[in-house]
């Protein structure tokens, strides 16, 4: 197996900032691991000897999954899907009818709980009156210190119910 793969790596000292663009092609997977940990430590020998910082590129968040709506019954379970890529690392919360969800309450109701990859989870889908119904429409923010974005909206409906 080989593998071509381009890479831009970037730091600064004081107010250089200094770019090296480095393209790794047709090398096996050894051998590219071996090429990349040999740059990774180049790097480090400069930043520690020259008291220069290692710049992460920062991008914005970027839904990449985006939810679907559902129906469910009263009872059963339910996932909202949402993915997000960006750097550094993004959060994802949710909106639901346009306001943040909230995550804890106090009336023994069982809410929603955000997986680890970003995806809303209801254990047991309630459809009672409108205030404690999961009935609603949601959407994924993602954040990170670059930015945020938002997903389209999906609908969560309640199946058999009539308004």
């Amino acid at each position: 197996m080989f593998f071509s793969k381009a890479a831009s790596l970037y730091w600064s000292s004081f107010f250089n900032v200094i770019t090296y663009n480095y393209n790794i092609s047709n090398c096996s997977a050894t051998k590219c691991i071996k090429y990349l940990n040999w740059i990774l430590k180049s790097l480090q020998m400069y930043v520690f000897s020259s008291g220069s910082r290692l710049h992460a590129e920062e991008t914005p968040p970027r839904i990449v999954h985006h939810p679907s709506d559902v129906v469910v019954k009263v009872g059963n379970p339910a996932t909202l899907s949402c993915r997000a890529d960006g750097s550094p690392k993004v959060t994802i919360e949710w909106l639901r009818n346009g306001q943040p969800l909230e995550m804890t309450k106090g009336d023994g109701q069982l809410q929603p709980i955000v997986l680890s990859e970003g995806s809303l989870f209801f254990l047991s889908v309630t459809g009672g009156r409108r205030g404690q119904s999961h009935e609603g429409v949601y959407a994924c923010v993602a954040r990170n210190n670059a930015g945020k974005a938002i997903s389209r909206n999906a609908s969560l409906h309640i199946a058999g119910k009539t308004d």
